[in-house]
């Protein structure tokens, strides 16, 4: 059950977004166009959240669950703080509050954690590296080769 609302949640939310999208104004300086970025990760997101939705829906018909039920906050936690990382992330790439780099790396640490939580050092230092070389790599990726400023 929790995959299907798991699912349920980020299809939502990947399809809200993808509408909101359309009103990305195109300034003419990327060769791509603005849209293209959020549409290229919100696609695949919400087919993996309908691919989600199925695979937790033959599960359920496949194995009836023997325990009881968990209440909806404790299946949806993940999913609703995640949402509010996502904002609070997009608000502060939207605002020039904080680089790039910055806010990408405080983004991958906090929903790391918030979905893995601290069960594992090794499993938490391999995040933190993570949180810290992949936005630097984008944005040098970006910055150099594409040519495309980023916030």
């Amino acid at each position: 059950m929790k995959d299907i609302i798991t699912g349920i949640v980020f299809a939502v939310f990947s399809a809200a977004m993808l509408y909101f999208s359309q009103d990305i104004r195109d300034l003419g300086f990327d060769p791509l166009g603005p849209k293209f970025l959020p549409r290229f990760v919100l696609v695949p997101l919400l087919l993996l959240s309908v691919a989600l939705i199925v695979n937790g829906s033959l599960k359920l018909k496949a194995e009836p669950e023997e325990f009881p039920e968990p209440d909806f906050w404790q299946t949806a936690r993940a999913p609703a703080l995640l949402i509010v990382e996502l904002g609070a992330y997009i608000w502060a790439l939207t605002s020039r509050a904080v680089l790039f780099e910055i806010s990408s790396a405080l983004f991958i640490l906090v929903a790391g954690v918030t979905l893995m939580g601290f069960r594992d050092r090794r499993l938490l230092a391999a995040l933190v590296l993570v949180a810290i070389l992949l936005p630097i790599l984008v944005g040098y990726v970006f910055k150099t080769y594409l040519h495309v400023a980023l916030p």
